[in-house]
């Protein structure tokens, strides 16, 4: 599934529509992983927003990983702890 192809008309005229699709996606268990190109990438609402994102994807098991940020691939705890000192 292409959640994000990151082209102008998705970011500038349906992102919103299309992070809501991902989210309900989330919930229904249809993939396990969202890779990214930056974590800066899920939202332009700033810091927070994303990391609440991320939370609300890892309560449905779903692993948020950052081709630019590697480090959002360490396991459990070490994670959290990252994902709180970028936010």
């Amino acid at each position: 599934m292409d959640y994000y192809t990151e082209t102008e008309s998705v970011w500038c005229n349906g992102h919103q529509r299309e992070l809501a699709r991902l989210v309900d996606d989330a919930r229904k268990r249809k993939f396990d992983i969202v890779l990214v190109r930056a974590l800066d990438r899920l939202s332009r609402e700033g810091g927070l927003a994303i990391l609440h994102l991320i939370d609300k994807l890892s309560t449905y098991q779903v692993k948020v990983i950052s081709y630019q940020e590697s480090w959002t691939e360490a396991p459990g705890q070490l994670a959290e702890l990252l994902y709180a000192i970028a936010g």
